[in-house]
């Protein structure tokens, strides 16, 4: 019996997805304890000061807090995004075992873990148990999933969740078990507190909903109270991070309104021009999927038993479709807002990866096929992922020169060449690396800096081959 006939076999599928998640983890340790030097180390660096703050000033879990000076008197910057459910399990795990980077990303790797768990369960009902195992398979080695499951950010737990409330969603669609039903809302509430655009996925649950049961589906009574379940806690905590903070910058000063954030929703013009789609979807159909998924994808709707099947997950990217729509400037700027895309696609790309296989049998060794066509989609997934995995180190050697010409209570100026109109501050003690913020130089008279502070400066600039950027370093004294 070949390879591919074993996994058709349940027990077999389950044993390839231990095999699966076992090496996804290997992959993602190297690498572990480094700094936060990677891609998107901005946006890591800012949960990491949350998670350290939460260690070392006594767990204030309502008032998360940002190592940054906005412009005024220094003071305690509370800046809430997410709950602090990711940062505040991280921050115990900094005060039992000591503070590593590692904490929060074995935290990451787990999710992915556990997403990964939930999306086998699901593709195996879907299509069957070797889709299970492909569509697991690139679950964990995809190019963004790959990279981004073990980073320093709530992303993957908010991925994790909302595979696990899909999964649910779906038993329940099947079954009618009310458990099944709130655990989806369970999952769900869990997703949005993460991030709260995860809570796109309703749209998921409503076409999956009407195309099952009819109009009359949604005459259901318990789907009032999921709702709530799934809606309450989220809007209200993203309600009380509005008030307290910017949602990480994204409202323009705290208590402003969030559905009027420029830096989130954008200009709706923004889905007219050509230039928004096309990084849309070079990011999705290549750099997140890789081309050879995308073949997949090709694939399972040129057969039409695997097409029959795909109405679930090709909902599901509807739903990440109008979240596009609607958070478009996230969406434009940053790439690992795709993320979403992720589980609705790799369900169809595994399915069209089985049948690929199984009709392979006829003019190739079937065995051969599988192992052939994942050891090259590894290969191809590692050319696009190890960029990311580059450690730019500027950040670290920066601090090191800063520690031998400041005093600990000196402000550090950082000049970004990149962004020649800001200034960097910082009062944090020389050596560490955060609370920075960035200033308008039209701000800077209100830092505090006036016309008798004298600057020690120079310093130096940091320029190395492992560098992406260069950087002025300036200490501020203290008796002028």
């Amino acid at each position: 019996m070949s390879l591919v006939e074993r996994l058709a076999a349940p027990a077999a599928a389950r044993r390839a997805l231990l095999l699966i998640t076992l090496a996804a983890v290997v992959v993602r340790l190297p690498y572990l304890t480094a700094p936060i030097a990677d891609r998107h180390s901005w946006n890591q660096c800012s949960t990491a000061t949350v998670i350290r703050n939460f260690a070392t000033g006594g767990f204030d879990l309502l008032h998360p807090e940002w190592d940054v000076l906005d412009p005024g008197p220094p003071a305690r910057n509370i800046e809430a995004e997410e709950a602090p459910i990711y940062s505040g399990v991280s921050a115990f795990l900094y005060v039992l075992f000591g503070a590593s980077h590692a904490w929060p990303r074995l935290l990451s790797i787990l999710a992915m873990a556990v997403g990964g768990f939930f999306l086998f369960r699901l593709a195996g009902r879907l299509f069957d148990p070797a889709a299970a195992v492909a569509a697991v398979f690139l679950w964990h080695f995809s190019p963004y999933p790959w990279y981004f499951g073990r980073t320093i950010m709530s992303d993957p737990w908010m991925l994790a969740s909302g595979v696990a409330a899909a999964d649910y969603f779906h038993r329940w669609l099947q079954d009618d078990r009310t458990r099944d039903l709130a655990l989806a809302g369970l999952w769900t509430c869990l997703a949005g507190l993460f991030k709260a655009f995860a809570l796109h996925i309703g749209v998921l649950f409503a076409l999956a909903l009407l195309a099952r049961r009819g109009p009359r589906g949604v005459l259901d009574k318990r789907l009032l109270w999921f709702a709530a379940l799934c809606l309450v806690l989220p809007v209200a905590w993203i309600a009380y991070a509005a008030k307290i903070g910017s949602l990480g910058n994204v409202l323009t000063k705290p208590g402003d309104a969030v559905v009027a954030a420029p830096h989130l929703w954008g200009d709706p013009a923004l889905l007219l021009t050509p230039k928004f789609w096309l990084k849309i979807q070079s990011r999705v159909f290549d750099r997140a999927m890789t081309p050879l998924a995308t073949a997949l994808v090709v694939a399972a709707f040129w057969f039409a038993d695997v097409r029959r099947k795909t109405h679930y997950p090709l909902f599901w990217l509807v739903a990440a479709l109008v979240y596009v729509a609607i958070v478009r400037s996230g969406n434009y700027e940053h790439n690992y807002y795709q993320l979403p895309f992720v589980p609705g696609f790799v369900l169809i790309a595994g399915a069209g990866a089985a049948e690929l296989v199984r009709r392979a049998r006829t003019r190739l060794d079937p065995d051969r096929a599988l192992i052939g066509g994942a050891l090259a989609f590894l290969a191809l997934s590692l050319v696009y992922v190890r960029a990311e995995y580059r450690q730019d180190l500027s950040s670290v050697r920066a601090a090191e020169i800063a520690a031998e010409v400041t005093r600990p209570d000196d402000l550090l100026l950082v000049l970004d060449p990149g962004a020649t109109r800001k200034i960097r501050c910082s009062t944090t003690p020389a050596g560490a690396a955060g609370m920075s913020a960035v200033l308008t130089l039209k701000s800077w008279s209100s830092t505090g800096v006036g016309a008798r502070t004298r600057l020690s400066c120079v310093c130096r600039t940091i320029s190395a081959p492992w560098a992406r950027t260069s950087s002025l370093i300036c200490g501020r004294n203290t008796d002028g």
